[in-house]
């Protein structure tokens, strides 16, 4: 009777857990092949946005903005990089070092300019300057296209630059050259950010913005 009552309760029992998994759904299998074309099609972005950058890169130059005057601003110096303050394109990188000596009445200019990631051997011009209670102006009315004017002010250690075209220049080239620039010397290192400007580069921006977001909450 015991042994009955036993196997009868086993096969009970395994009637209730066939029945058990028997109501349970069936596993549903991952799409291998769509996650499989996501990460490709992100990688994919990936690349062309590395390529996008990377055939825009330029010379980068080595220059720290500089402003300095010494013995009582007889002597004046200026380097970094020209950079627009007018909110056009952004122009070809160069470095240039500007000294003034207020015993001459004069400023020498070293530029050095570039194209792509090639840089040109430098330039020196000599200009008769003005000098003042806050520091000098010159005008460099050398160059075929365009005419420059600098100043150098020694109370807010920042200089200045106005890049006018010339009404009739001889080179019908110059035609191409904006009619007028405004810039301003600063540091010529330039961040990633931009280098993004004019690109459609999403996937970038998305990774900075979020480098960005924690930077703020780390501060």
């Amino acid at each position: 009777m015991l042994a009955n009552g036993l196997s009868a309760a086993n096969t009970l029992w395994g009637a209730q857990m066939t029945d058990t998994i028997a109501l349970k759904p069936p596993r549903k299998r991952r799409n291998w092949w769509k996650i499989g074309f996501f990460v490709m099609l992100i990688a994919f972005e990936l690349a062309r946005e590395v390529a996008v950058i990377g055939s825009d890169q330029q010379a980068q130059p080595n220059a720290s903005k500089l402003v300095f005057t010494f013995d009582n601003g007889r002597y004046i110096t200026a380097s970094g990089r020209w950079k627009r303050s007018d909110g056009g394109d952004r122009l070809q990188p160069g470095t240039v070092t500007i000294e003034c000596r207020r015993d001459r009445g004069q400023c020498v200019e070293a530029m050095v300019n570039s194209i792509d990631t090639s840089y040109f051997a430098p330039t020196l011009d000599w200009f008769d300057a003005t000098f003042t209670d806050r520091g000098v102006r010159y005008v460099n009315d050398n160059a075929a296209c365009a005419r420059y004017e600098v100043v150098i002010d020694t109370v807010q250690k920042r200089a200045f630059a106005t890049r006018e075209r010339k009404p009739n220049p001889a080179n019908p080239m110059c035609k191409n050259l904006e009619d007028r620039i405004a810039m301003e010397l600063g540091d010529g290192f330039e961040p990633v950010s931009d280098s993004l400007k004019g690109h459609s580069a999403p996937l970038f921006q998305i990774i900075i913005g979020v480098f960005k977001a924690f930077d703020t909450k780390a501060g």
